[in-house]
């Protein structure tokens, strides 16, 4: 019962901030796409470059947050064994969008000193 109590009031901090981060993000990524279609400049690219560096470091960044929620869930035992694999596979899942997002970075600063 505590158990359920804190992860409840884990949830309730957390979620409007969710909420916000994923309103940023689709209008981030709706700029992001109509620079990516319309990049003609090294700036532009530059400019692509910087932004997709910055979602690398997001996502791993998210990795970091899921680790840490791994660990929490894992010292509860059985109860919380599900939440922490559900973690695990998160943190893989993050760190794959980091180097998604690395490799586009890179991609555009090549296409930059062009």
């Amino acid at each position: 019962m505590k158990t359920r109590a804190l992860g409840m009031a884990l949830w309730l901090a957390v979620a409007p901030a969710l909420v916000a981060a994923a309103d940023l993000s689709d209008e981030d990524d709706h700029l992001a796409d109509m620079l990516v279609r319309s990049a003609k400049s090294p700036e532009d690219h530059r400019a692509l470059a910087a932004y997709f560096g910055a979602k690398a470091t997001a996502a791993r960044q998210d990795a970091n947050v899921h680790r840490q929620m791994e660990l929490s869930y894992s010292h509860l035992g059985l109860p919380g064994q599900a939440m922490a694999e559900h973690c695990h596979k998160l943190i893989a899942s993050d760190k794959q969008i980091a180097r998604e997002y690395e490799a586009l970075a890179r991609s555009h600063a090549a296409e930059a000193e062009r």
